[in-house]
């Protein structure tokens, strides 16, 4: 079974990284806008995977069955203040692609956590 992170460099895709991780039984990987260098020293047990957001089949080929998607990633209040469009396009519309498309691919489940 895999355990797919969205947002795995905001504080709480991270955590959940680092404490899926340790379970020898998932394998876990996380998406994320960050460096990987860094996140690498951060989660070493984890692998690692650069989504294409705003992309019309928004990453589908990544998406596995059987999948496990904990959808954290999403832009922080301070951008969402300073662009309402980009906040809603990516917020909502990315998110709603996303799980269309894990509908789909036919994953067991899609957890979406956000602030």
């Amino acid at each position: 079974m895999q355990l797919l992170i969205t947002g795995g460099s905001g504080l709480l895709g991270a955590n959940t990284a680092k404490f899926f991780s340790k379970d020898n039984k998932l394998n876990v990987k996380v998406e994320s806008r960050r460096n990987f260098v860094q996140l690498r020293k951060e989660i070493p047990f984890c692998s690692f995977v650069k989504f294409k957001w705003n992309s019309k089949n928004n990453n589908k080929s990544k998406i596995k069955k059987n999948d496990i998607i904990v959808h954290f990633a999403g832009l922080n209040s301070n951008e969402c203040e300073k662009n309402i469009l980009e906040a809603r396009n990516f917020n909502v519309y990315e998110t709603e692609k996303l799980f269309d498309n894990a509908i789909k691919a036919g994953v067991e489940k899609f957890i979406f956590i956000s602030t």
